[in-house]
């Protein structure tokens, strides 16, 4: 590695005479000639064929709910001290007749879009402060965590997140869940059904946010960014399955409806100990025999990456690469395989890549109720149905877009530019002493 300037002396730079000498390598030399080479006739076709669809049953669907989410974090332009940071999340529920007329008309005035979108949406939102702001009288991080608890209580998040935890599908469950209490530390088992809960060792007050951990282990008078992130992840994640929860006691009706997120099904970091919950919970479903559709739509990523790589595999509509765990881990990320499943904790969804059009080759995220390594087609809750449908609903605005998560995102997205500047202004009221 070469040396940095100092403050008196330059740079040193890397020698170019080494770099002859070393390219002049055979194998060097072979490596450039591969690098180089642009006939994909030469390139050995990675992935395969796992199945093919009937993109022709739709099944039963007629309802089509997309969920989307954005967040910005936006610092005071005078006191860099000063951050607050703003989330939405937004859900478009569409009858599956008003997309395809829509596909029919593709240009629509977005005042007509609106009026038509009127009453099928709903959004949530929350201001976070990050740094430099806070309750009088309270920390940065006690406040974050009574926001959090107003907005899970406002728009209603505690719901399918106490149904999760407490597993309240099941009429006899013994908790196991536990948290460290946030002022002693010491470890409690939750109690079930409880939103507000005292530590038996301290008497601490808590909250079933808590348990998610969005602020834990900060110094109390700020925050990471990562709390936003997680916050609209979390949250996302909680409208997809809150509805699907309340949906669950009228079969029928679930049967009918696909629900369509942006992102993974996934819920990374500490947001993983909800995860085991979530599959038992689609487990329960699949026992019960009660259908559900529900996709995960991957728009980046190593997998997306990875596509242009397998698409060639995938030559017709219909045709998907279903990969198991030791493919995703050693071709895609690079990894060794180890097949404890504690390994892959974050995910409740298996991944797939389904040619749906002649352009639209797309990866999914697939509920399957306990997590397979090695998944196949019958593992895939719902999965021909929701293919069949999402294939009507392709997109030529961007790469692999819905129509769905199209508008959904036209609904939740906070962009850099026009939106941070309206945002920013209403944050420096906020952000001023």
């Amino acid at each position: 590695m070469a040396s940095p300037a100092g403050t008196v002396l330059p740079a040193e730079f890397a020698s170019k005479i080494g770099h002859i000498k070393l390219i002049n390598e055979p194998h060097i030399q072979s490596l450039i000639a591969a690098f180089e080479n642009t006939d994909d006739s030469s390139v050995e076709l990675i992935g395969e064929l796992s199945g093919q669809l009937d993109l022709t049953k739709t099944g039963k669907i007629e309802t089509i709910v997309a969920i989307d989410g954005s967040y910005l974090t936006i610092p005071n332009s005078l006191k860099r001290s000063k951050s607050l940071s703003f989330m939405s999340a937004t859900v478009v529920t569409l009858n599956l007749q008003e997309v395809r007329a829509m596909q029919i008309n593709p240009i629509i005035d977005p005042r007509d879009l609106t009026r038509q979108l009127e009453g099928n949406h709903g959004t949530i939102a929350v201001a976070l402060p990050l740094s430099g702001i806070a309750i009088p009288g309270y920390t940065v991080v006690q406040t974050i965590r009574n926001i959090i608890h107003e907005f899970f209580t406002r728009e209603g998040l505690y719901e399918p997140l106490n149904y999760l935890i407490s597993r309240l599908w099941l009429p006899k469950y013994e908790m196991v869940e536990n948290m460290g209490c946030i002022k002693c530390a010491k470890t409690m088992v939750l109690p079930r059904n409880k939103i507000m809960f005292a530590c038996p060792s301290c008497g601490q007050a808590h909250t079933l946010s808590d348990y998610l951990q969005l602020v834990h282990s900060m110094p109390e008078d700020w925050a990471r960014e990562n709390v936003i992130s997680d916050l609209a992840s979390v949250s996302e994640n909680l409208l997809l399955l809150g509805m699907i929860i309340k949906l669950s006691n009228n079969p029928k009706a679930l049967a009918e409806t696909l629900f369509v997120k942006d992102g993974p099904l996934v819920l990374r970091s500490q947001l993983s100990r909800l995860v085991f919950a979530v599959r038992a919970f689609f487990e329960h479903l699949r026992t019960q025999e009660i259908t559900v559709h529900a996709v995960g739509v991957e728009k980046t990523g190593e997998l997306v990456s990875h596509i242009p790589m397998i698409q060639e595999s995938l030559k017709e509509s219909g045709d998907f690469f279903l990969p198991n765990m030791k493919y995703l881990q050693e071709r895609i990320k690079g990894f060794v395989y180890n097949d404890d499943i504690d390994n892959y904790r974050s995910q409740y969804g298996s991944k797939v890549v389904v040619r749906l059009g002649k352009d639209h080759v797309v990866a999914f995220n697939i509920p399957t109720g306990n997590f397979p390594l090695n998944p196949t087609m019958s593992d895939l809750m719902g999965f021909q149905e929701s293919m069949s449908v999402l294939s009507e609903m392709l997109s030529s605005a961007h790469e692999n877009a819905l129509v769905p998560l199209k508008l959904a995102n036209s609904l939740a997205s906070i962009s850099e530019n026009p939106s941070k500047g309206i945002l920013e202004r209403f944050a420096q009221r906020l952000l001023r002493d």
